[in-house]
């Protein structure tokens, strides 16, 4: 593809064409997660960065310039979701697990939450982690989901629904663990 098709992409990504979204989403994902695997090695955070990278893309499409290419501009939205992730992982080591400062415990204890929310957002099936996250961390409409994913708006709900109590039942289990030093 050249330059031309890949302004003619990004247009059609712009007007949310579920056909457009899915052929930028196999012509570049698996690349995005080699360049998230290999600044933070096979893992789930890649993983995360990965549909993170290709997120914020699909939200920032708008700012994709006519005679660039799509590739090199994906890369360094990818190299910054990962530049983002090495430095909250610093964050969380940087943190004292006992410290009488009340701010430093009340920030431990929200990177602690962001961590539960983020292994419980892994936990789920892969479809639940995507509609989730828009729903929830973006909240897209319905309507911006159906014509992104292809699904029903009926199917999206029950997605959603069902990624929710999936996410509540294993957060509380996660909190418990926590909660008894596991």
């Amino acid at each position: 593809m050249d330059v031309t098709d890949d302004y003619a992409l990004a247009v059609r990504c712009r007007a949310r064409d579920p056909l457009a979204v899915r052929s930028l989403w196999d012509r570049f994902f698996d690349q995005i997660l080699r360049v998230a695997e290999a600044r933070l090695g096979p893992s789930a955070e890649a993983d995360d960065v990965a549909q993170e990278t290709f997120i914020r893309a699909l939200n920032s499409i708008d700012s994709f310039r006519c005679g660039e290419r799509l590739w090199p501009w994906l890369r360094a939205i990818a190299r910054n979701q990962c530049l983002r992730e090495h430095a909250e992982r610093s964050r969380v080591r940087q943190i004292p697990a006992e410290t009488e400062d009340r701010r430093s415990a009340a920030r431990f204890t929200q990177l602690e939450v962001a961590d539960t929310l983020r292994t419980v957002l892994a936990g789920l099936p892969s479809r639940q982690q995507t509609l989730l996250t828009l729903r929830v961390k973006y909240e897209w409409e319905y309507e911006d989901i159906v014509r992104l994913t292809g699904e029903s708006e009926g199917t999206a709900r029950i997605v959603v629904h069902r990624a929710l109590a999936k996410a509540r039942a294993m957060s509380a289990a996660t909190t418990e663990e926590l909660a008894r030093g596991l």
